[in-house]
């Protein structure tokens, strides 16, 4: 268990699965890695969560992964949901803080039909003057749980240049879990008219079925409407 080493050692964590490295970035024009203490003040630190879960949290970065970033603002709309992906599979949250004060983030993430389990470290690529080159927080820079869900997300295709273009359908469905159908508009017009004409000609049939079962029943001559 390398975050109880670095733990017990108090040194900074290092995730040697996806190491911070070039190769785990590949060709995004990103110039290092650098830690959150980068781009902090010296009395700040970084936080997986400023005041809760929000949309408004994502900015992306110079990546192009909106399609990402959207189907992310969506899980945003469930924060509790979105906020278990961070804790510990034992619930142990003083282990939690411990890990995460050297930089060691727990980030459960599903893909390909299992959900996978990583501890990731607070290395992002960024720029030469240290900013960010992939997703933040503008606002709280403090705040990084959407530049870990990035990270992982990055970690699962192998490197940062793999997410740079996808589909949103995909990760909502690896997200939530669950099949999702992708509708075009045309054709959402054309099922929803069908739908509305159907539904009209129902009524206009049920409209006549009953005038007519009522002039039989209780019109002024019974059967009037058969002579």
């Amino acid at each position: 268990d390398f975050a109880q080493i670095s733990i017990a050692q108090n040194m900074p964590y290092i995730d040697v699965d996806f190491q911070p490295v070039q190769n785990s970035m590949g060709n995004i024009g990103a110039s290092h890695w650098a830690r959150p203490a980068a781009w902090l003040k010296k009395d700040e630190k970084p936080c997986l969560f400023e005041g809760g879960v929000d949309a408004n949290d994502i900015d992306q970065g110079q990546l192009g992964n909106c399609y990402f970033l959207s189907a992310l603002s969506s899980q945003a709309e469930f924060p509790d949901v979105l906020m278990q992906l961070f804790g510990h599979p034992s619930g142990d949250n003083e282990r939690l803080a411990a890990e995460q004060a050297v930089g060691a983030w727990r980030v459960t993430i599903h893909m390909g039909g299992k959900w996978h389990h990583f501890i990731l470290d607070d290395c992002f690529p960024v720029n030469e003057n240290n900013k960010r080159h992939c997703t933040l927080n503008k606002k709280s820079p403090t705040e990084i749980w959407a530049s870990l869900l990035e990270k992982a997300w990055a970690r699962c295709y192998g490197c940062y240049e793999a997410i740079d273009a996808g589909d949103a359908l995909e990760v909502m469905c690896q997200m939530a879990t669950a099949p999702m159908h992708r509708f075009n508009e045309g054709d959402f017009e054309e099922q929803t008219t069908t739908a509305t004409e159907t539904a009209d000609e129902d009524s206009t049939a049920a409209d006549a079925q009953n005038d007519a079962s009522s002039t039989t029943t209780f019109g002024i001559m019974c059967a009037q409407d058969s002579l």
